[in-house]
């Protein structure tokens, strides 16, 4: 039994429909956590989390604004309690959340599927399974909970074997325990800083551990690497490994990781390289941590190719090779570095410049795109480059053939993009993603279901797309 729990946690984090959306915020901020049969669901700084435990998944997420004090599943929606004292109903099917009724002080909600029960003070109020209250008290037989009604305190017996009520990453520092949760033989202890733990309560053993989120909310880059992902924050940097597995790395906590104010971040081989606003560059080999001070100044962007880094400056472009040599060359502002075939490709201002060892030359293409004023352009893809100029869209293949769209937007709008092999797409700063087709140059529209401004986007084999925003990480399936 002990040996299935363990499986369950390594659940896909990966949405099955088409259009559907994933929230990842700060889920390792844990407020609350209930149960209802084969459903977990966790209540966060920032939203909730719904776990299918049979199907090993995860089944629903969403970002509420101030975050969830307490929320419980049940029939495809999830009955819960804000931060700012308010009932409120996510309904999984239309994925559209409603607030129903103002609280005074909310301590524990309850759902048995046709009667809300909330314990707001201490008077107990009812509601009807779409948030209308009752006048009349109702039987509160066979209800699933959560909240202080079903929590354990810290001063209860079965619980004692925890003290001191916090532990310890060696990688993010001391953590306490925010909540207590039990379930049959099963206690979830909830965590402010490293997720939920589970322990057997006979045992007084733990079994295993559930990580997925962020340490902080101050967003730059998602940077791939291989089948793995990093989340660049300012003060800390989030390894997602295949699994899913969260790996949390905080500025000055983790051993050797002594700088902080991460702006960009490159991949050589199986070196990650990050660069900070102070110009140090940090490098991470899977094991070792190794900081290099003040290599750069008024650092603007890192990128590597083939073992030689560029690191952009304010006013001029630094080469750093494997051996350790470092050169310049005069280019001001650079601000965003990719590649093409064999050349590096250099975002400035002043033009778009293709470097490969001692050689540096332009292009000039038929419609004079590449001579106005150049805004992104798409890194990872190594056949093919896209480019958002002010006069529209460009394609540059590694033959140097290339080819333009108009998009059905503002180019000036757009704040980040990414490419596959079969598919282009474009995050606005309105938070609209526009996906084109490169077989049929067909464009299609999606929205990020929160008030949020696009940071950074990833697309990975062409169906899930990664999405950076202010609030956190969406994952969709496009």
């Amino acid at each position: 039994m002990k040996l299935l729990f363990i499986f369950y946690l390594l659940c896909t984090i990966f949405p099955e429909q088409k259009g559907d959306f994933f929230y990842i915020g700060r889920f390792l901020y844990i407020n609350n956590i209930s149960r209802t049969f084969n459903y977990l669901t966790v209540s966060t700084a920032d939203g909730f989390y719904v776990y299918d435990i049979s199907g090993d998944k995860l089944l629903m997420s969403s970002w509420v604004k101030g975050g969830v004090k307490c929320a419980v599943f049940y029939n495809d929606r999830v009955y819960l309690i804000t931060q700012d004292n308010r009932l409120a109903i996510y309904d999984g099917f239309l994925k559209r959340m409603e607030y129903t009724a103002f609280l005074h002080r909310p301590k524990s909600i309850g759902i048995n599927g046709e009667v809300i029960s909330v314990i707001d003070g201490e008077s107990m109020r009812f509601f009807t399974r779409d948030g209308v209250e009752m006048k009349s008290s109702q039987d509160t037989l066979g209800m699933f909970w959560c909240g202080e009604k079903v929590n354990l305190k810290k001063d209860d017996n079965s619980i004692l074997f925890l003290t001191p009520f916090k532990k310890y990453n060696p990688n993010v520092g001391w953590i306490d325990y925010s909540v207590f949760y039990p379930w049959m033989n099963l206690l979830y202890v909830g965590t402010l800083g490293d997720g939920i733990i589970i322990f057997d309560l006979q045992l007084k053993l733990p079994l295993d551990s559930l990580k997925l989120g962020l340490p902080e909310a101050e967003f730059r880059k998602i940077l791939p690497c291989r089948e793995n992902l990093w989340i660049i924050s300012k003060n800390s940097l989030t390894l997602i490994e295949d699994a899913p597995v969260f790996k949390y790395f905080i500025a000055h906590r983790t051993p050797f990781l002594s700088c902080n104010n991460f702006v960009d971040g490159t991949v050589s081989g199986n070196k990650v390289y990050f660069l900070t606003e102070e110009g140090d560059i940090v490098s991470h080999d899977s094991f070792n941590w190794t900081v290099r001070k003040h290599v750069v100044d008024f650092p603007q962007a890192i990128y590597s190719k083939d073992g030689t880094l560029y690191i952009a400056e304010e006013q001029k472009l630094k080469v750093l090779t494997e051996k350790g040599n470092i050169e310049s060359i005069s280019i001001a502002g650079i601000t965003e570095i990719s590649s093409l075939g064999p050349f590096v490709l250099l975002l400035s201002n002043s033009g778009l410049y293709f470097a490969k060892g001692d050689s540096l030359f332009s292009l000039e293409d038929s419609l004079g795109y590449l001579n106005t004023e150049l805004l992104h352009i798409s890194q990872y893809n190594p056949h093919m480059v896209t480019i958002v100029t002010s006069q529209g869209i460009i394609n540059l293949k590694d033959n140097l053939d290339y080819e333009y769209f108009v998009p059905p937007f503002s180019p000036w709008s757009c704040a980040s993009l990414t490419s596959g092999k079969e598919k282009i797409v474009f995050g606005l700063k309105t938070g609209e993603i526009w996906v084109l087709s490169i077989k049929d140059y067909s464009w299609t529209k999606y929205k990020v279901p929160s008030p949020s401004t696009i940071l950074s986007l990833y697309l990975q084999n062409d169906h899930f797309l990664y999405i950076l925003t202010d609030l956190g990480l969406f994952l969709m399936r496009i």
